[in-house]
């Protein structure tokens, strides 16, 4: 049996407009999903890719607009980022580390490369 996880975040971006990002893992062995940590970090592995989205996108809206120099805002980003991307990478490696027993772990690092 397989399951699935997803992680959908709503960001408010103000003025009635709104950013929906989701992100889910499907065909996931019950082994992996059953264990509390690999489910913890799975879910965590998600969240994080999730919310360097929306930070990416805030970047994108940052250079579409070309605030006025001066402004530290895109690097701001940019550092949140960076963030993300070394909490993320951290997670993921623990990840795998935790389930690189099975056969599951090498499909799951393929997909992610």
């Amino acid at each position: 049996m397989t399951e699935r996880v997803k992680v959908k975040r709503l960001y408010f971006l103000g003025q009635f407009n709104n950013l929906e990002v989701e992100n889910e893992v499907t065909d996931i062995p019950s082994e992996i999903i059953n264990n509390p940590k690999t489910r913890g970090l799975l879910s965590m592995v998600l969240l994080l890719s999730v919310e360097k989205t929306y930070r990416r996108y805030l970047q994108m809206q940052h250079n579409l607009n070309q605030l006025p120099a001066g402004e530290n805002l895109g690097e701001k980003l940019q550092d949140a980022i960076n963030v993300i991307e070394e909490v993320e990478s951290h997670t993921y490696n623990e990840l795998l580390e935790l389930i690189s027993p099975n056969k599951e772990a090498k499909q799951l690092e393929e997909k992610q490369n």
